[in-house]
C-alpha cells in the first residue's frame, strides 16, 4: 500500500495543456477539527494583521463584516445572521470592494445613507468612492472623489493628509449630523481635526468640504516615539517646525466612550502594544483631553498586542450594544496567532463597559500556525487517507520567542470524503529533540528502498535534515540519522530557506532533489546512486533558469510542487513565491538544461498572498487532485477538480443507514420532486438544503409525493439532504435562474 503513495497523485486530465484541464475551485466545507471543537473556517486562510470594518454587504439592514488581511492584501466579506456571533463567510462580495491600500474605512458620507468607501492613495492623502446597491443588492462602489479636500488660505482646495501608516478617525464630532475628520499633521506630532462644513455652509449633501478649525485637537501632542501623551498642550507654536521622523504609525477611533456626549479618542501607535484612551472633558465644539488611560480597558484586560494595537468600535454580537475589536495594524508586525481581541460590552447604558472575550476571534476558527505555513500530504498511519503535515517559519504570542513545530492533522474520514483533526503540533520531534527551527519543510520518499517512506526536512539555514522511517508496521516510525550529505561527503546547503522536493525528475529509476531557496531560483542535485542508497550530485542551481526576486533584500522563495498535472507522463511543476503567484511550467523533464517559461492561466485562480505554497494529491478517491495552497499568514485554503457533495458533521460517526433517492428536474429553477429508491411509508421527512459552504438554507418537512418549491434560492450548486430518525442521504442539486 505505501508503494501507491506515488502514483496517488496521478489524476485524469486532459493530455493538451493546462488551459484544458478542469480547473482547480476553492471550497469550504471540508471539515476541521481542533480539541475536539469543529472550527468553522478552516481553509480562508488564516490572519496576521486583520482590519475589521462592520459594513451592510447585502441591503438587509444588518451590519455584515469585511477583514482586509494586510500581509498579502488579502479580502474576507461575511454575512451577518442577525442574532448572536451570526457570521458566515460570503466571498460573493469580495469582487466589488475596491482596493485597499494600507487602511480602509465605510462611512456614511453622502446623502442616500448607504455605506461609501475610503482607502489611503499611497501618495498622502485619501481616495472616496460612493456606495449603491446593485441589481443583485450587493454593495459596490463608483469613484466619488480623489481625495478628501479642505478649504486653505485664499480659497484653495488642499488635500488632508493621511499615510498607510496612520489610520484617521472620520465620525461626527460636533454633533450636527455630518462626518468630520481627525488626522495627524505631516509633522506627526499633533492631531487635526478637520470639521465638515455641509450644515455650516448649507452646501449639497453629495458634497464633501472640511474645514481646519483645530490644529491641536485636545490639546495633546506626541514626544517623538515616548508614551503616553503630553496632555495640556499650549500648542503655542502651531503649527510646529515639520519633523517627519518622530513619528511612525497611528491608528484612531473616535467614539464617545464614556457616554458624556463627546467622542473620546481610542489610539494604537507603533510604539504600543496596548491602546491609550483619550478622554475628551471638552464640549462639542472644543475638545479638551485631560485624562489618558495607557492600557485601556484598565478596569478589565487590558490590550496586549505585540505591536502596534489597532481598535474598532463594532456590534459584533448582534445586541444592540457596540463592542470593540483590536488587532494589530502592521504588516506581519509580530502577534500572528491569538491576534484578534473581542471585548463585550456589558453596559445597559450609552457608555462602554467593555469584557474580554477572547483573543483569537474569528482567526481561532481558521486552521491558523502563526506564518509562513507549508502543507504536505502524507498518509502517516498507513491508513490509506492522507494526512495533512503543516511547518511554519514562526508562530508569536505575545513578547514570547517564536515557536516553530510542524502540525499533522489526521485524516479521519473516508476515501470519498475526508476531514481532518488535529493530533499533533510536534510531529517528527523537532521541538523534543531540539532540531526545530523556522521554515522546517518536510519531503517524504523512499530513500533507502525498503518499501516505506523517508524524511527529508528543509530548513532555514540551506540545509536539509535525513529521517529514515523504521516502522515494521502502518504507523511511520521516523528516526534522526544525519544532516543530509551530497557525493563529495560534504553537507547539501543551498543558502537560505531549503524547500525541498523528491522527484525521480530524469526518469532514471532513483529520486532526485529539487530544492527551492529564499534567492528564487531552484537547485538540482541528481541521485547517482542507488534506490537502497542515494547518493546526490549536484547539478545546478538555475534549474529551469528560474529567477524570481532580484535581491536579498528583494527574495524570492521558490516553492516547487512536482506532479504529472495533465495526465501525459510527464513531470510539471506548480511553482509559489514571495508575491503568492501560482505559476506552472509544462513538461518540465523534457528541457532539464533550457530555460522554463511560465503558464498563467485559470487552472487554479486564488486569492493574493503572500509566500505562497503548494501540495497536491487525490484525497477523495475520484481520480481528480486536490491542492491545498499555504500563505505567509499562516492559514490554508483547499481546491479541488471536484470537490465531493457536502456532509452535515458527524455524518461518519452517525449510525444512520444511507437513504438512496433521486431529484429531478435537476438543474431546476422554479421546484423539485424526491423520489426514494426503495419503498417507504409517508412519514414526514426532514429536508435541509445546503449552500457550498455548508451552511443550512432552507429547511421543511417533507412527506412523499410533495414538490419542493425552490424559486426562493439563488442560482448556484446546493446539497440535499434528506432524513428521518432511521436514515439519510445526500444528493446534489443545480439551481438555474429563469
Amino acid at each position: 500500500m505505501k508503494k501507491i503513495f506515488f502514483i496517488v497523485f496521478v489524476c485524469a486530465f486532459s493530455k493538451i495543456g493546462f488551459s484544458q484541464i478542469s480547473p482547480f475551485i476553492p471550497y469550504y466545507y471540508t471539515q476541521v477539527f481542533k480539541n475536539d471543537i469543529q472550527l468553522k473556517f478552516p481553509w480562508l486562510g488564516g490572519l496576521n494583521s486583520p482590519q475589521f470594518e462592520p459594513v451592510d454587504l447585502n441591503n438587509d439592514g444588518i451590519e455584515d463584516l469585511v477583514i482586509f488581511e494586510k500581509e498579502g492584501e488579502r479580502l474576507l466579506t461575511f454575512e451577518n445572521s442577525g442574532s448572536g456571533i451570526g457570521y458566515s463567510y460570503a466571498p460573493k462580495y469580495e469582487k466589488n470592494i475596491p482596493k485597499i491600500n494600507g487602511w480602509f474605512l465605510f462611512k456614511k458620507i453622502t446623502c442616500d445613507a448607504i455605506s461609501d468607501f475610503i482607502t489611503d492613495n499611497k501618495v498622502g492623502s485619501s481616495i472616496v468612492y460612493k456606495g449603491f446597491y446593485n441589481a443583485n443588492n450587493e454593495l459596490s462602489f463608483t469613484i466619488f472623489q480623489d481625495g478628501l479636500y479642505y478649504q486653505g488660505s485664499g480659497g484653495t482646495s488642499i488635500n488632508v493628509y493621511t499615510s498607510v501608516i496612520d489610520r484617521p478617525a472620520i465620525i461626527d464630532m460636533n454633533g450636527d449630523g455630518d462626518i468630520d475628520l481627525l488626522a495627524f499633521s505631516t509633522t506627526a506630532t499633533r492631531i487635526l481635526y478637520y470639521e465638515n462644513q455641509k450644515v455650516e455652509l448649507g452646501i449639497s449633501c453629495d458634497t464633501i468640504v472640511f474645514k481646519l478649525v483645530d490644529r491641536c485637537w485636545g490639546n495633546v501632542s506626541e514626544s517623538g516615539l515616548e508614551v503616553p501623551l503630553t496632555l495640556r498642550d499650549s500648542c503655542t507654536d502651531k503649527p510646529p517646525q515639520r519633523d517627519l521622523f518622530r513619528h511612525s504609525g497611528s491608528c484612531m477611533e473616535a467614539y464617545d466612550i464614556d457616554g458624556n456626549g463627546r467622542k473620546d479618542l481610542l489610539m494604537g501607535d507603533v510604539v504600543l502594544q496596548n491602546v491609550n484612551f483619550l478622554k475628551n472633558e471638552g464640549t462639542l465644539s472644543y475638545a479638551s483631553i485631560l485624562e489618558q488611560d495607557i492600557a485601556f480597558p484598565s478596569y478589565d484586560v487590558p490590550v496586549s498586542i505585540n505591536s502596534f494595537a489597532c481598535p474598532v468600535i463594532m456590534d459584533i454580537d448582534n445586541d444592540s450594544k457596540k463592542d470593540m475589536i483590536v488587532t494589530p495594524f502592521e504588516r506581519n508586525g509580530g502577534e500572528n496567532y491569538q491576534n484578534v481581541f473581542f471585548y463585550k460590552n456589558i453596559n445597559n447604558t450609552s457608555a462602554l463597559n467593555l469584557r474580554l472575550q477572547q483573543k483569537d476571534f474569528l482567526v481561532g476558527d481558521m486552521i491558523e500556525v502563526g506564518s509562513g505555513a507549508v502543507p504536505r500530504f502524507f498518509d502517516y498511519n498507513g491508513d490509506g487517507l492522507l494526512d495533512i503535515l503543516i511547518s511554519n517559519e514562526n508562530r508569536k504570542i505575545g513578547n514570547n520567542d517564536g515557536e516553530f513545530f510542524i502540525s499533522l492533522f489526521e485524516n479521519i474520514g473516508k476515501i470519498d470524503y475526508p476531514y481532518f483533526k488535529l493530533v499533533n503540533e510536534d510531529y517528527l520531534g523537532l521541538v523534543a529533540n531540539n532540531l526545530n527551527g523556522p521554515s522546517s519543510i518536510p519531503y517524504f520518499g523512499d530513500l533507502d528502498g525498503d518499501g516505506d517512506l523517508d524524511c527529508i526536512v528543509g530548513r532555514e539555514d540551506g540545509r536539509l535534515l535525513f529521517f529514515r522511517n523504521k516502522t515494521n508496521g502502518l504507523l511511520a516510525d521516523f528516526e534522526f540519522i544525519n544532516i543530509l550529505k551530497n557525493n563529495l561527503n560534504t553537507e547539501i546547503d543551498i543558502g537560505q530557506n531549503a524547500f525541498p522536493n523528491l522527484v525521480d525528475i530524469d526518469r532514471n529509476g532513483t529520486l532526485d532533489l529539487i530544492i527551492g531557496e529564499r534567492n528564487g531560483n531552484l537547485n538540482y542535485y541528481k541521485n547517482i546512486g542507488t534506490q537502497n542508497a542515494p547518493n546526490f550530485e549536484f547539478v545546478t542551481d538555475s534549474l529551469g533558469k528560474i529567477k524570481v526576486g532580484f535581491s536579498s533584500f528583494s527574495p524570492g522563495f521558490t516553492a516547487p510542487e512536482i506532479r504529472d498535472f495533465n495526465n501525459d507522463n510527464k513531470w510539471d511543476l506548480m511553482l509559489g513565491n514571495i508575491n503568492g503567484d501560482v505559476l506552472f511550467y509544462n513538461n518540465i523533464e523534457d528541457s532539464l538544461t533550457a530555460k522554463w517559461t511560465a503558464q498563467r492561466d485559470t487552472l487554479l485562480v486564488t486569492k493574493k498572498t503572500s509566500r505562497s505554497t503548494f501540495t497536491a494529491a487525490d484525497i477523495t478517491g475520484d481520480g481528480k487532485l486536490e491542492i491545498i495552497k499555504g500563505n505567509f499568514s499562516g492559514g490554508l485554503e483547499l481546491f479541488s477538480q471536484n470537490p465531493p457533495p457536502f456532509q452535515p458533521v458527524g455524518i461518519k460517526q452517525n449510525t444512520l443507514d444511507l437513504l438512496a433517492f433521486n431529484i429531478f428536474p435537476n438543474p431546476s429553477k422554479q421546484e423539485i420532486y424526491i423520489t426514494l429508491n426503495n419503498t417507504r411509508n409517508t412519514m414526514p421527512y426532514n429536508v435541509n438544503v445546503f449552500d457550498v459552504n455548508g451552511r443550512s438554507v432552507k429547511t421543511m418537512l417533507w412527506t412523499i409525493g410533495e414538490t419542493i418549491n425552490i424559486a426562493d434560492l439563488e442560482s448556484g450548486i446546493y446539497f440535499i439532504q434528506v432524513s428521518n430518525t432511521n436514515e439519510s442521504g445526500i444528493r446534489k442539486l443545480v439551481k438555474i435562474g429563469d
